[in-house]
């Protein structure tokens, strides 16, 4: 029996469409890219739900970026990470902005243990968890604050 916080559990409930603008945001892949995945049968099949549209399951995004998050091959976190409807991924230019640090230092810093790792999405991409570059944002902050004290 699934454990309550068995991700394929709380997927499979879901019965969303999003769009390709939505995907795009989530996943960092151009419309172009996502179908080359979805030829070779590494991303999910799209949908189509008029005569010029078409939609993703949300539930199959999910399940596509849960095998990411759990097929990380350098520096497994330390506890489970569930991705869940909210979560996306984030690119080097987002990150940039959050995290004032080279590519370079991030890099160091995920070497030492001391970064959240990065996420093999394609062939020639990574990214990294929004949920967890947050939280290691926010416990930096915990950390300065609790000194400053």
């Amino acid at each position: 029996m699934p454990s309550p916080l068995d991700p394929h559990k709380a997927v499979s409930a879901m019965n969303t469409l999003i769009d390709a603008r939505s995907l795009q945001s989530r996943v960092l892949f151009s419309t172009a890219n996502l179908l080359l995945l979805e030829r070779r049968g590494l991303f999910p099949a799209r949908v189509l739900v008029g005569q010029r549209r078409i939609a993703w399951p949300l539930a199959d995004v999910i399940a596509w970026m849960q095998h990411k998050v759990d097929t990380r091959p350098d520096f497994p976190p330390a506890k489970p990470v569930i991705v869940d409807a909210a979560e996306r991924f984030i690119g080097k230019p987002e990150l940039t902005t959050l995290v004032p640090y080279s590519h370079q230092n991030i890099r160091l810093l995920e070497l030492k243990g001391q970064f959240p790792p990065r996420i093999r999405i394609g062939e020639n991409r990574s990214a990294w968890l929004q949920s967890e570059v947050r939280q290691w944002i926010e416990d930096r902050l915990a950390a300065s604050r609790n000194a400053a004290n």
